[in-house]
């Protein structure tokens, strides 16, 4: 029991760590693979969103309706652009900071010998609905909840706590 709990300890100290993005036992294995991963991912994803905004300017400079438009008229629309890219870049950010704190969180589990899970939302009003239909649900690490695991989903911030005991509760 107590081998137990302190795992629970470790594995609980291990997810608010990477939460509050402290370093989590950078001599990890999995730690280190899953946030490799994460920095792979974001430079992707912000490759892709760069040509995307070039993209976007191209076909405001190069609509043929837009040719004989003032510069004024021609700044706006390019500026309303680059808000929109501005709102992708904050949800890339936000997005892959909680996909990497989940990865983390889930290395630090495996690492510590658990190989299932409790969903816990953030309780608040911006919970979707079918993530407060998982809260306290078990799943296990590689089947997942029928959502995925917490983080997979964009801008889910549910968590995933440790769990170690008998299977009743898990879907």
């Amino acid at each position: 029991f107590l081998n137990q709990q302190y795992r629970i300890v470790q594995s609980q100290a291990r997810l608010q760590q990477g939460t509050i993005g402290v370093k989590a036992n950078a001599h990890s294995p999995r730690v280190q693979m899953a946030l490799s991963k994460g920095r792979d991912d974001a430079r992707d994803l912000i490759t892709k969103a760069s040509k995307a905004l070039d993209a976007d300017l191209d076909s405001v400079l190069l609509d043929p309706d837009n040719f004989g438009l003032r510069h004024e008229e021609l700044r706006d629309l390019l500026l309303e652009r680059g808000n929109v890219s501005e709102s992708r870049a904050e949800l890339i950010a936000r997005d892959q900071t909680l996909k990497t704190n989940a990865a983390v969180a889930r290395a630090g589990h495996e690492d510590a010998g658990f190989s299932k899970y409790q969903w816990s939302t953030a309780m608040d009003e911006r919970v979707r609905p079918e993530h407060q239909i998982l809260e306290g649900q078990v799943f296990d690490y590689a089947t997942g909840s029928p959502e995925g695991n917490p983080g997979d989903p964009v801008n889910c911030r549910c968590v995933a706590l440790p769990y170690e005991g008998d299977d009743e509760s898990e879907d």
